[in-house]
């Protein structure tokens, strides 16, 4: 193939294809490393015509590349089911496929697609990979936790997802690539540790999840038994009139929130969850 011949069959590629081929390419030639950096997402062709347009690559090479695409990239349906906004759906992938390091360094829109590139990156042939994507769907729709036994922890109570990110990992524990989930996304963190717990049977996961509602339960009637002691504590006129706003705009009293602001900026200082 001549360069112009090569640099058409790389633009008729996918944006998937693309990013196959710059992160394989480094695996078989000195000459194309590119220190594994990320590829170009604004201009894939770009970045790839730059690479094959130095003049020590090995002529054969995206001959090569692309006999090794066909081999090892499943078709896109066998993908289709990994919903990009079901991040509980990929985390537990994730962690399936030996890549939860995915989960701490890349967040929400990135994650779908960089885990597809982990997926096709796997060293195994395409047959060997659509047979272990059923496998991880077939497991994923055993273990989930059903919605209807978690529907009462709230989206965006953040009094009560602090309680119970404090009561899971208390419980259960928490691998570590979860640690910045659980600060900043604390009840996809909190799904994601039960969805993933071995437990030995759905019916324990319930029990657990019946007396981690329980435990949330009596601690909100302790709260408003009149726990809490009056404390004087002088600010400026405007972080108190913030204070008022962020507290309305959550439907809470401004002591409420600010309990829920310390208690999330100690989490974050001291590093304990």
């Amino acid at each position: 193939m001549d360069r112009i011949e090569e640099f058409d069959k790389i633009r008729k590629l996918s944006k998937r294809q693309k990013r196959w081929l710059w992160h394989w390419l480094p695996s078989r030639s000195r000459a194309i490393f590119h220190g594994g950096a990320r590829a170009p997402e604004e201009n894939l062709d770009a970045g790839l015509e730059e690479l094959f347009t130095r003049i020590d690559y090995p002529r054969r090479l995206l001959a090569d590349a692309l006999e090794e695409m066909d081999k090892r990239l499943t078709p896109s349906e066998t993908t289709q089911w990994i919903d990009a906004q079901d991040y509980r759906l990929l985390v537990y992938i994730a962690n399936e496929i030996g890549r939860s390091d995915l989960i701490s360094e890349c967040f929400s829109g990135e994650w779908h697609r960089e885990l597809i590139l982990a997926i096709d990156l796997l060293p195994e042939g395409a047959s060997d990979k659509v047979a272990r994507l059923r496998e991880l769907r077939k497991k994923w729709l055993q273990i989930r936790t059903p919605d209807e036994q978690t529907k009462w922890l709230s989206l965006n109570n953040d009094r009560q997802l602090s309680w119970a990110r404090h009561y899971v990992v208390q419980k259960l524990g928490h691998p570590p690539f979860l640690q910045p989930v659980l600060i900043h996304l604390p009840r996809l963190a909190v799904l994601a540790i039960l969805d993933t717990h071995p437990f030995h049977h759905p019916l324990e996961r319930k029990a657990f999840i019946d007396k981690m509602r329980k435990s949330w339960s009596q601690k909100k009637y302790r709260d408003s038994a009149g726990t809490r002691k009056q404390r004087y504590m002088p600010m400026q006129q405007h972080v108190h009139d913030r204070l008022t706003k962020m507290a309305r705009a959550k439907g809470l009293k401004r002591y409420e929130l600010a309990e829920q602001l310390i208690e999330a900026a100690y989490d974050e200082w001291s590093g304990k969850l």
